[in-house]
């Protein structure tokens, strides 16, 4: 994502202002390729583990020839479905983790301590009459709550049913619930992210003439502002939020990126 950068480099710093030496960033920073890459090992898991149970017998009663003929009906447990539930549970805590971690990152963009001298609130007009992209970050602060009660774990919520015969449940559909809703949410919250470092590009891009971005963040930052200008002076921001989230579900931004790695484009691939 980052071949050929010249903005990570000590001369790049230098010219957006950043003097300081750097010790170490913060973990949220340090931390995103281990916390991704959890998350992208989980899905791996969660579709072998899904292919498998789809290809299962899952009949209740399952029925067996008898050998002198006829049929035993044997019942059993095979339609519980407590390999799902907790897979999608466990999926569930990891989207949440990678919502907290998007909105830890857009925050410290807000805050030119934290974000290396962007401009305060990332705002685009003139200093001290426009707010910029606060009111935007707040989105993903409201949502990210609500996630972490949605990755609540269903499958340890089981309650008997029908006099006690069913007293155990896997509580897998609620777990399904639960995850389709927190998706809905974390696309929001990418997006604001989106939304944020598009703008904090732009805001300092005449500073960094000379230092090219990125192979594969110049490829995000030309598919947003493809649909989404930079904010200028304060306006009603949902049309752009509602673009940019569009973006994420719809699978251009990850397009890009899938491009910016692949092989024939990717020049620091070893």
């Amino acid at each position: 994502m980052i071949c050929g950068t010249g903005w990570m480099t000590d001369e790049g710093r230098k010219a957006s202002g950043d003097e300081s030496p750097r010790i170490q960033d913060a973990v949220s920073i340090r931390a995103t390729p281990h916390i991704v890459g959890a998350l992208r090992q989980r899905l791996a898991d969660a579709r072998g583990h899904i292919e498998r149970e789809a290809n299962a017998s899952t009949s209740n009663p399952l029925v067996f020839p008898k050998a002198g003929g006829g049929y035993e009906f044997v019942m059993g447990g095979n339609w519980d479905a407590a390999l799902l539930g907790h897979e999608i549970d466990s999926l569930n805590a990891q989207i949440a983790d990678l919502g907290v971690l998007s909105q830890e990152l857009s925050a410290r963009l807000l805050a030119d301590k934290w974000s290396y001298h962007l401009p305060a609130n990332l705002a685009g007009g003139e200093v001290g009459l426009n707010s910029g992209l606060v009111q935007v970050q707040t989105v993903a602060v409201a949502l990210v709550p609500e996630m972490q009660q949605l990755a609540t774990p269903a499958g340890t919520l089981s309650r008997p049913a029908k006099f006690g015969q069913e007293d155990h449940n896997t509580m897998a559909m609620a777990s399904v619930r639960a995850l389709h809703a927190n998706l809905d949410r974390l696309e929001t919250v990418l997006a604001v992210h989106v939304l944020m470092a598009a703008q904090g590009i732009d805001l300092i891009k005449d500073k960094m003439t000379g230092f090219p971005l990125g192979a594969g963040t110049e490829r995000l930052h030309q598919a947003v502002r493809r649909h989404i200008a930079p904010l200028g002076d304060d306006c009603y921001q949902t049309p752009d939020l509602e673009r940019a989230t569009d973006l994420v579900r719809g699978g251009e931004l990850s397009r890009q990126v899938r491009a910016a790695l692949s092989p024939d484009q990717n020049k620091c691939a070893a």
